[in-house]
């Protein structure tokens, strides 16, 4: 309300019965009175000037791909519009993958995140992307194992060269995350594409309403005591290809494809020589 351009003077005259706020009387140019609460935010003049200034600041985004050493949480976190990937702070859970904030609107597409929201993911040193329409048909290929994704990888460069020479990769903890944007990321919901013998998931589609650890995130599992920091293995968060339908079909033919999570079979064991088994002859039968 103090930011309204016909108010002149601010007059506290009592403390409100909840801590921190105050009961104050506005005098405007056209001479009316009235009360109002006095409020944290700002108005919006003042707020579009501190995102000029923070974009100011900012070192601009490396070509070819995000330098290891350079690209830090504080350097992408504030990029997420450019980058067309709403974030979310994350640290949450036992695995310190979980977000920390209420971020429906955001997995939705229905707001960007806050600046304060922003502030976390830099704070925490952790941030998850949101896939899907949101991130304009963002899509994640998750592998749980790193062989399958260079498996992955070099089939779809005998292929697609100049695709898989493109895609941005990161290295996770066990496997690789493979992003692409595609028209179909806007509707296709998360998939599952390939599981082990067990039956346990082993590759997956991260897409519309998922969301996905973002490198060079560092996260803390409290159950094994251990930090982890993601990292790129190749290409660049601000220049993630397009598939066309027909390459992204593809992909998912290659990702749900037998050759690349069925194991060789492993080789017969070596027979050993049979135990021999002294004969023992009783005296009674000697003639």
């Amino acid at each position: 309300m103090a930011c309204g351009p016909d108010v002149h003077k601010l007059r506290r005259v009592e403390r409100g019965g909840i801590s921190g706020r105050y009961r104050v009387k506005v005098v405007g140019r056209s001479g009316l009175r009235g009360s109002a609460r006095k409020r944290p935010a700002r108005c919006k003049r003042d707020t579009a000037k501190r995102h000029e200034t923070v974009n100011q600041t900012l070192s601009p985004i490396p070509e070819n791909s995000i330098d290891r050493a350079i690209a830090t949480v504080a350097d992408i976190a504030p990029r997420q519009r450019e980058l067309r990937i709403p974030m979310v702070p994350a640290g949450g859970g036992v695995d310190g993958k979980h977000p920390i904030i209420k971020y429906r609107g955001i997995l939705h597409g229905n707001r960007w995140p806050t600046d304060d929201e922003i502030a976390l993911c830099i704070q925490e040193q952790a941030m998850l992307g949101v896939c899907g329409a949101p991130a304009d048909g963002l899509v994640v290929f998750d592998f749980e194992r790193r062989e399958l994704g260079e498996r992955f990888l070099t089939a779809l460069a005998e292929r697609y060269p100049e695709l898989a020479a493109a895609l941005y990769v990161q290295l996770t903890r066990r496997g690789l995350h493979v992003f692409i944007r595609t028209d179909a990321g806007n509707s296709i919901p998360q998939t599952d594409l390939a599981k082990d013998e067990s039956g346990k998931l082993i590759i997956e589609l991260r897409a519309n309403l998922c969301i996905v650890m973002l490198s060079p995130s560092t996260i803390y599992n409290r159950e094994r005591g251990e930090r982890f920091t993601y990292s790129v293995l190749q290409g660049s968060i601000g220049a993630i290809p397009v598939a066309t339908d027909e390459q992204f079909q593809f992909m998912l033919a290659l990702a749900r494809g037998s050759n690349l999570y069925v194991e060789a079979p492993k080789p017969p064991p070596i027979p050993r020589p049979a135990a021999t088994i002294p004969l023992e002859i009783s005296p009674a039968s000697v003639a």
